[in-house]
């Protein structure tokens, strides 16, 4: 029976990854390798195909929808105010440069995703981060979650996440982590922080309760600084 429930398993998350390799749904296809600038409005779904690099500029409406495949390296070299959904699949990579997260900006990151740049969010905006299992992502900047007046931005991770960085995150945010979470340095948490995963922090942890947020730990926090 536990062979069969390991071989069962197994086929699962091979079935799962083959799901989330490619895209569906296109209503415009660009190859990599590509430079061509990629301007997705509302009701779009832009695919990014082939083998290689893309190293266009990228622009997204709320509504809009971009698609990276397996085997694209997506390099964009710059990212306007972005709104929609982004959705880096298995087998594909993302660097992103500094860029402003418009409302409704949604990551979904089946593969591995390193922000280089600081993400600036527009005001009042509403931004998710989703790291599904067996994917990465990783943040070079100090990173906030609720910086710049944003309310109601998540970030929930399967998989893992490294903030190279501190990681600070406001009122009215939300955190779920399932996988595991690294910060670098200082983690300073006025979310609704709830941890079943891993949390491990380089530096000192700081919980301040506000407004209803709070920080529940079901699982493990390991810090070398103060908390």
């Amino acid at each position: 029976m536990k062979k069969l429930y390991i071989v069962l398993s197994f086929l699962f998350s091979i079935v799962l990854q083959q799901s989330f390799a490619q895209c569906t749904g296109c209503t415009n296809t660009v190859t990599a390798p590509s430079s061509s600038a990629i301007n997705a409005t509302s009701g779009t779904v832009f695919c990014i195909t082939g083998t290689g690099d893309y190293t266009g500029a990228v622009t997204s409406a709320s509504g809009s929808v971009i698609c990276v495949a397996s085997g694209v390296n997506f390099k964009p070299t710059s990212m306007a105010t972005n709104a929609g959904t982004i959705i880096i699949n298995v087998g594909a990579t993302a660097t992103l440069p500094a860029f402003t997260a418009g409302v409704g900006l949604k990551f979904e990151v089946y593969g591995a995703c390193t922000f280089n740049g600081t993400v600036t969010p527009a005001a009042n905006s509403i931004v998710s981060y989703n790291v599904h299992t067996g994917a990465t992502a990783v943040f070079a900047q100090n990173f906030g979650l609720s910086s710049g007046g944003t309310y109601g931005s998540s970030i929930t991770n399967e998989g893992a996440v490294t903030f190279n960085g501190s990681l600070t995150t406001g009122t009215s945010t939300n955190v779920y982590n399932y996988g595991t979470i690294t910060v670098t340095t200082t983690f300073t948490n006025q979310a609704s922080f709830k941890n079943y995963g891993k949390l491990i922090v380089g530096g000192d942890i700081t919980l301040t309760n506000s407004g209803g947020d709070s920080f529940h730990n079901y699982c493990t926090v390991s810090t070398t600084g103060n908390f």
